[in-house]
């Protein structure tokens, strides 16, 4: 009854559409769940999200859930979770596409899930990184341990998405860095995990450090691929 009273006075939200959810819905409503536009690539190996990378960098396997586009309601989505505080968004994709994938055989192919870093004043300024939930979520569900203290950031960055193709792609990987948290580096099989893959250069430039880890196999995922 309480809880009723609450959610009269403080409606949750879509994170999408900005309606009332029901009870029954979490994050965002049927409506925009079901318009919600997904690259379906989980279960094609050589997909869409993989090609960005050809040539590039080494990868196992790619996979991205959703389709981003300028004004759609995808943005919406992450805006949600990038600037208005809204985590649950990373949780519920991460548990959505994670599912997909194991569906897809990728449980028990990884011994690390690392999220994309942000730089420690960006972390300061939001309070949290908006992979972190995600990746937690990718971990549980293909049952392999999430690290955060490997790869950091050096430099803080503006959102890549606003910026235009040539700026997107001045991301080097001179803007990561390993620390030496870990002994056991070697022979490991790591997914790397982020919430918008726009020329790539972020990924590229996270894996090219990754890979100075002797004898490991990386593979990404993605909540959004740019369109």
């Amino acid at each position: 009854m309480i809880l009723d009273f609450v959610d009269l006075l403080f409606p949750k939200i879509c994170a999408s559409c900005d309606q009332a959810l029901q009870k029954n819905e979490i994050c965002f409503c049927t409506n925009c769940r079901i318009d919600l536009p997904t690259t379906q690539d989980y279960s094609i190996k050589e997909n869409e999200t993989k090609k960005v990378f050809y040539g590039r960098i080494p990868l196992e396997n790619a996979s991205a859930l959703l389709y981003y586009e300028k004004g759609g309601i995808v943005q919406n989505l992450l805006h949600d979770l990038k600037y208005r505080g809204n985590q649950k968004v990373g949780e519920v994709l991460g548990n959505w596409h994670a599912e997909l994938l194991v569906e897809n055989g990728w449980k028990n192919q990884f011994d690390w899930v690392i999220p994309v870093p942000i730089h420690k004043k960006r972390l300061s300024e939001r309070g949290y990184n908006q992979v972190d939930l995600y990746a937690d979520a990718f971990a549980k569900h293909i049952n392999a341990r999430c690290v955060k203290d490997l790869l950091l950031r050096s430099h803080k960055s503006r959102t890549q998405v606003f910026k235009n193709r040539i700026a997107r792609s001045k991301v080097t990987k001179s803007d990561f860095y390993l620390t030496d948290n870990y002994e056991d580096v070697s022979q490991k099989k790591i997914l790397l995990v982020d919430d918008i893959i726009t020329t790539g250069a972020t990924m590229e430039a996270c894996c090219s450090e990754l890979l100075k880890l002797p004898n490991v196999k990386i593979s990404i995922a993605s909540m959004a691929l740019v369109k």
